[in-house]
């Protein structure tokens, strides 16, 4: 599963070889110029935490990040949330995850924001704020999201005036994911995961 051109949507669907996702589809955002944190909120719902990742939150995260996706990537989170030049914030209410986030400085020294997952948009536009805030050094600002299903996770790059880079359909080759895409603010990866 992975991004398709919408050019290449129709012969791929004519051989028999995927399935069309056609209720949703990825939009890439990218600027060259540094973004401003300053004028996103901060306001978190009530009883809602903002903590900075620790090895004692994994479990925590492993089951929200299943309950959301479906299937265990236990390994796949937790190299993310170790990698170098990264940093990652999980939101907890009464001693649960109810969301979690990373930014990624990478070698063109852009800011990649992904995973953010969270319950509801106060809590990602607080995290997306917190995580670009702790990287003020990055040159660049790229993001995913997904486009009709959650406009929420659109508005915070439209606030942050990144324009769209590129859009993709997504095609699976099995069976199509049941994400609550609602809450996916920015996928795990621009290039590798569906969401």
């Amino acid at each position: 599963m992975g991004n398709v051109d919408v050019h290449q949507v129709q012969p791929s669907i004519r051989r028999g070889i995927a399935l069309l996702e056609s209720d949703w589809k990825s939009i890439e955002y990218e600027t060259d110029t540094p973004v401003n944190p300053a004028i996103l909120s901060d306001k978190l719902p009530s009883g809602v935490e903002i903590l900075p990742f620790q090895n004692s939150l994994l479990p925590a995260i492993f089951e929200y990040d299943y309950s959301l996706i479906g299937y265990e990537r236990k390994s796949l989170i937790d190299a993310s949330c170790k990698e170098e030049n990264s940093n990652t914030l999980v939101a907890m209410k009464d001693g649960k995850c109810v969301g979690f986030g990373s930014i990624k400085l990478d070698i063109a020294e852009y800011l990649k924001i992904g995973p953010l997952y969270a319950d509801d948009p106060s809590t990602a536009e607080t995290m997306m704020k917190q995580l670009i805030t702790a990287m003020p050094e990055a040159k660049g600002f790229a993001t995913v999201c997904s486009y009709y299903t959650n406009i929420f996770a659109n508005m915070v790059p439209e606030k942050l005036n990144v324009p769209v880079y590129n859009s993709y359909y997504r095609l699976s080759s099995k069976e199509r994911l049941c994400v609550d895409t609602k809450k996916v603010f920015a996928h795990f990866d621009i290039e590798f995961t569906p969401f």
